[in-house]
């Protein structure tokens, strides 16, 4: 049950048979696809809360088609509350988060697509 990715090709992720072509915010029981960040630079801990009031343990951070990370304080402030954060490929962090959600980790993403 739940939200699952069932494919990733660039700019577009399928989730449940529905393709999304913007940026979105996903864990195993929340999808929101009107995520307005379009760069990793955007991120922050404000626009990142829908997902985090689920206390992930992991969020994966889908950076584009390109690796970019984050502001090393918006990781020290996830730290901060005890969550992990791994920054890949879009293609790496949709195969990721289907690992990792197969296993019942408790996971989110964060999928930047522009």
């Amino acid at each position: 049950s739940g939200y699952h990715i069932t494919s990733y090709r660039e700019r577009c992720c399928t989730i449940n048979g529905t393709e999304y072509t913007n940026s979105l915010l996903l864990s195993s029981d929340l999808l929101l696809n009107t995520w307005s960040v379009t760069q990793v630079s955007d991120i922050t801990i404000t626009n990142l809360e829908p997902v985090l009031a689920q206390q992930p343990e992991i969020l994966l951070i889908g950076s584009g088609e390109t690796q970019h990370y984050p502001a090393p304080d918006l990781c020290q402030q996830l730290f901060q509350r005890g969550i992990g954060v791994e920054v890949m490929t879009n293609s790496a962090a949709c195969r990721t988060f289907t690992i990792l959600r197969a296993e019942n980790r408790a996971v989110t993403l964060a999928l930047i697509i522009s």
